[in-house]
Parts: structure tokens; sequence; C-alpha cells
């Protein structure tokens, strides 16, 4: 009985070992800011990003900026906000900003930027969001 359970107890750490050898883990960390974080109509806000590579082989990604407006507001401030197209090194940070103006007429409220790093297939790596307030003086 005991040489039963001890077997079934290996077979049991050999099949969760190959489980956790073949489960995905992140290539990329992607992190950011807006700044500044409160503006009025009119103003223009910067967003920043931080890309990085968790891997040892060059990686082709896109990074694309994503503009949400507060509720059903028409802001006038372009969803698609931007993109960048580069090659990461094994191990490395690649840092990238973008201006957006907000037009006179943005609506008041919190707007979410949402950064999305794809591979060359297309297939999502990483997102963040960051937030940015519009404040009607």
């Amino acid at each position: 009985m005991r040489a039963r359970v001890a077997k079934s107890l290996i077979l049991f750490v050999l099949v969760s070992g190959l489980l956790a050898s073949t489960s995905f883990a992140a290539t990329v960390r992607v992190s950011g800011a807006v700044v500044p974080s409160q503006v009025a109509p009119g103003a223009l806000v910067f967003i920043h990003s931080t890309v990085e590579n968790l891997t040892t082989s060059n990686q082709a990604v896109t990074v694309s900026l994503t503009v949400n407006n507060p509720g059903g507001c028409v802001s006038g401030i372009a969803p698609n906000a931007g993109a960048f197209a580069f090659s990461l090194a094994p191990l490395a940070t690649r840092l990238a900003a973008l201006s957006v103006n907000v037009p006179p007429s943005a609506c008041s409220g919190t707007y979410s930027v949402t950064m999305t790093v794809t591979n060359s297939a297309g297939t999502v790596l990483a997102t963040h969001t960051a937030t940015f307030t519009v404040t009607i003086p």
C-alpha cells in the first residue's frame, strides 16, 4: 500500500512539474503615466510608456495607445492616440512618449489611456491603463 501511495505521489510531482514548465510566462511588461494628471480643456498631456523585454531573445512589438472618453462624452480627442513599432533587444527597456492635445471642447471627467503591447502576430503581450482628468474651470 505504501509503495502505491509513494508511486502516486511521485507521479503527481512529475506531472505538476511538467505542467508548470509548459505554462506561459509574461514576456513583456508595460507601464506608463499621463502627465499632467489634471488639466483644463485646451491643454496638452504627455503619455509616457515603458516597455520591458523579460526574455533573452529579440522581440518585435507594437505599442498602441487608446484614449477612452468619460461616459458617453464626445470630447474631440481621437480614440486611437498613436502607435509605436520597434524591436526590443533581450532584457532591454524602451521608453516612448506621445503628446495629445485636449481640445477646448473636451468634456469634464476622467479619461483612461490604455497601452497595449502586441507581437508581430497581433497577440496581446501586455496592457496597462493610466488616467488623466479634465476639469472645466
